[in-house]
């Protein structure tokens, strides 16, 4: 009798965690769907009443712009977690916590996918729902430790230890492990993001697998955890076949050439073209650099596809070195993608292009779209502010034809800001003091040999170049740092309520931070419509 009452129990119990997951499942749908109709209403709206702009305001903050979701994701987590749960045995609770780490985690490889259907559906590239697959990740592991600590605690109080013997909880532990260190393994994202690639691929695909062991014991567990699971597989297998898919075409007959430029770049000039819109960025493997490694990087043009790519550590480094030693020189490559979710600048009245440093192949990207459109669909009412932050003249010799082609523009502003030298140092382009001199002993012989291929750029480009031309590099060049808030009260200037602005930033995380605060602050009843993009990589 007692063996059909608890048979019973744990056929009610299984039947609830199955309800919970479906509800899971669609709640989690709804929101998508909430925000993909909220896309599309903006996007179709041409004019919008002061609240809505309010909310805009409320939008921009990067907290705050995250707020709604995952508030609702939290909510709808607390309130499946604790309904319908069975407290007589411990372990039923462990079970629910097992589903929704369960649910949690085929939600977390959505969001992670590179080749997402929200990007056409809600105007959300991958990078930008990165965050939302971070908090997501951060609720599945809670949850594991959750699911393991109470199912093990009951299981103690029961006295049903030898449980933890089948090697199905093996499996388990390997999966809750290994979910821990990809945990750990968010404190080198930043430092060794290379590293941190690598662990995150191989520690999803053993997860994966391990986990679909564990929840395949039917009829202890109900087949339907396996179905979530395989959806999650699906999803992951999917996107990374496409992704392959598209190495091997972009691969095959192409290469590469890796041109030094000054400031420490290198620009790369890919043999074939892409299809690609105006800002967006493409993954690019030169295995002759790094064979196993791919770096995502910002398309300057995609006629040929070209990158300028700034020099700090790892891959970019090595891409500097091999420019300075052999230029000119073809390589084997290839490249994935394109990604991004770009603004729409045709129906703004005035775009602002806020840059820092090597953000610029994204701004000047955009820029030039702008031009082009304006030379095919003259009279173009609109006008352009492009403001780039660089640490030395040498920087602009990037793009110089570039810069003087927007200059050469009546409707485009050009403002540079130098922020690494002083008004009194503004013709210090002409006469190179070496970098390694300006250093101390000990600093400069670690860094000898960056140090010299820089010398060797630079004077390779100083060369070629009269006084004239180097001090002829656009102007005027402000010394010190841009002040978003000054540049966007600037641009509202003479703008009607009823006009829409669009800023773009992309750049340090200060410049992105600054220019959220500065666009709230505009965020006002009478002023025109601002749509704020932030070009920062969630990878």
């Amino acid at each position: 009798m007692e063996s059909a009452q608890e048979l019973k129990l744990f056929t009610e119990a299984s039947l609830s965690n199955q309800a919970a997951a479906k509800h899971f499942g669609i709640a989690v749908g709804g929101l998508i769907g909430l925000f993909t109709v909220g896309h599309w209403v903006q996007r179709f709206s041409r004019r919008r009443r002061g609240y809505a702009k309010l909310l805009d305001g409320v939008l921009t903050q990067r907290l705050k712009g995250h707020l709604v979701p995952v508030a609702a994701y939290l909510a709808i987590n607390i309130i499946l977690t604790f309904t319908n749960v069975n407290w007589t045995m411990q372990t039923f609770l462990a079970k629910r916590l097992g589903w929704m780490t369960l649910c949690n985690l085929c939600v977390a490889v959505f969001l992670g996918l590179k080749n997402t259907p929200l990007s056409p559906l809600a105007g959300k590239s991958y990078e930008s729902i990165n965050v939302l697959h971070r908090y997501c990740g951060y609720t599945t592991i809670m949850y594991m430790v959750l699911h393991s600590t109470v199912y093990v605690s009951g299981l103690q109080k029961a006295g049903a230890l030898f449980v933890m013997m089948d090697p199905k909880q093996y499996a388990a532990a390997a999966a809750g492990l290994s979910l821990l260190v990809l945990l750990m393994s968010t404190l080198i994202r930043k430092r060794q993001y290379e590293l941190f690639v690598t662990l995150h691929l191989c520690i999803v695909a053993l997860v994966l697998a391990t986990v679909c062991y564990h929840v395949y014991q039917p009829p202890y567990i109900s087949t339907m955890t396996v179905v979530i699971i395989g959806l999650a597989l699906v999803f992951w297998i999917l996107d990374r076949s496409l992704r392959l898919g598209r190495w091997i075409l972009n691969g095959y007959g192409n290469h590469c050439t890796l041109t030094p430029r000054p400031g420490n770049a290198t620009k790369i000039t890919m043999r074939h073209s892409i299809k690609a819109t105006p800002g967006s960025h493409a993954f690019l493997w030169i295995p002759s650099i790094k064979l196993v490694q791919t770096h995502p990087f910002t398309l300057v043009s995609n006629d040929p596809a070209e990158f300028i790519v700034h020099a700090r550590d790892g891959f970019t480094k090595a891409l500097f070195t091999a420019a300075v030693k052999s230029p000119g020189k073809a390589l084997r490559a290839a490249i994935e993608g394109p990604y991004g979710h770009m603004p729409n600048i045709a129906t703004t009245d005035k775009l602002v292009l806020i840059a820092g440093g090597s953000g610029v192949t994204f701004a000047m990207s955009l820029a030039l779209h702008w031009t082009k459109q304006a030379r095919l669909y003259a009279p173009q009412p609109s006008t352009v502010e492009f403001v780039w932050a660089v640490r030395s003249r040498a920087y602009l010799r990037w793009f110089e034809a570039e810069l003087t082609e927007l200059e050469a523009h009546p409707a485009v502003n050009v403002c540079i800001y130098v922020t690494g030298a002083s008004s009194t140092d503004k013709h210090d382009t002409a006469k190179p003091v070496p970098l390694r001199t300006m250093l101390p002993a000990h600093v400069a012989g670690r860094y000898q040999e960056t140090l010299e291929m820089n010398e060797r750029v630079e004077n390779m480009f100083n060369s070629s170049l009269s006084v004239d031309e180097v001090n002829g590099l656009p102007s005027p060049c402000h010394y010190g740092r841009p002040d978003a808030g000054v540049v966007l009260d600037r641009a509202v200037v003479g703008m009607s309520r009823t006009d829409r602005l669009l800023v773009a930033v992309s750049g340090p995380a200060g410049m992105l931070k600054d220019a959220r605060v500065a666009t709230g602050k505009l965020m006002r009843t009478n002023m025109p419509t601002i749509q704020l993009h932030l070009e920062e990589f969630g990878w």
